[in-house]
């Protein structure tokens, strides 16, 4: 999609046409993004993400933007981001509707909701009692869902507008892995555009384990009991996050970290890292 053919419905002003196929932050990998920049803080971001294609920003800032870039101006670029955002919605951009499909041999408990919709369950899986599997979830085969975990649920993103807090609506999905296995209580969040919030192969999900949006989670991860992984975040494989752990956005967590319990995490983990025998050794 190009600038201008979203120019209207974001009050834009284009500077340099550019293509994109997805929106997001300065901090996602989606493919080919149109993105907002309007604090100087985040140059280096912009200059570093490789996935953007568009920018929408302030005129003081114009100059600045790369020239392989297409550039937009908006006198507020996040909400003029949020407003093509709802109008892709409306235009039914990031999804194509199908009738859901569960396969043959996959087991779901007859208290299970299951939308009727947009949702695929692979050949083994299994849904337990009371478990809501919501729109644009893609689970794998030989996939465990435990009672009362919800999938694909809205995620939580509101903004100030003058005295309101205005919910931003989320488009995207879920999709879960083969073999992955979620306990009871579990809550994945979608992703706000038009991606996934994904799971790897054979990661398991303790009780409790809240996965905000646009989280993307490795394979045989191990999260246990009431663990927080907050929005943006990305984990590598084989990483361990222990009981009531939590990681604050758009982190990178490199693979196998070890997180102790009850740590919260408030920057990047390089690969290797062991906070269980940090904690070990500080407590001698």
């Amino acid at each position: 999609m190009l600038l201008s053919e979203v120019k209207d419905a974001g009050d834009l002003t284009v500077i340099r046409e550019g293509a994109f196929d997805s929106l997001g932050f300065l901090d996602l990998d989606e493919p080919n993004m149109l993105v907002c920049w309007y604090d100087e803080d985040f140059l280096e971001m912009l200059l570093g993400n490789k996935d953007v294609t568009c920018v929408i920003t302030r005129e003081a800032f114009v100059d600045r933007v790369p020239d392989h870039l297409g550039v937009a101006l908006a006198e507020r670029p996040m909400w003029a981001l949020f407003a093509i955002h709802e109008y892709l919605i409306q235009k039914r951009y990031y999804w194509t509707d199908f009738d859901t499909e569960v396969a043959p041999d996959a087991v779901i408990h007859p208290t299970a909701s299951i939308a009727p919709k947009n949702v695929r369950i692979g050949s083994g899986s299994t849904i337990m009692p009371n478990a809501t599997i919501l729109e644009h979830t893609i689970i794998g085969k030989n996939v465990w869902i435990g009672p009362g975990t919800v999938v694909a649920a809205a995620g939580f993103h509101f903004e100030h507008a003058e005295d309101k807090l205005v919910p931003i609506p989320h488009a995207g999905g879920v999709k879960i892995e083969d073999n992955v296995a979620m306990l009871a209580n579990v809550c994945i969040s979608k992703h706000l555009f038009g991606g996934f919030t994904e799971i790897g192969e054979y990661t398991a999900l303790d009780n409790l384990v809240n996965v905000a949006h646009n989280v993307r989670i490795g394979k045989r991860c191990i999260i246990a009991a009431g663990a927080a992984v907050s929005g943006n975040c990305r984990i590598e494989d084989d990483v361990y996050i222990g009981p009531n752990a939590t990681l604050t956005n758009s982190i990178a967590i490199g693979e196998k970290t070890q997180i102790a319990l009850g740590m919260t995490i408030t920057r990047n983990v390089p690969a290797g890292t062991s906070y269980i025998r940090l904690a070990d050794r500080a407590s001698k």
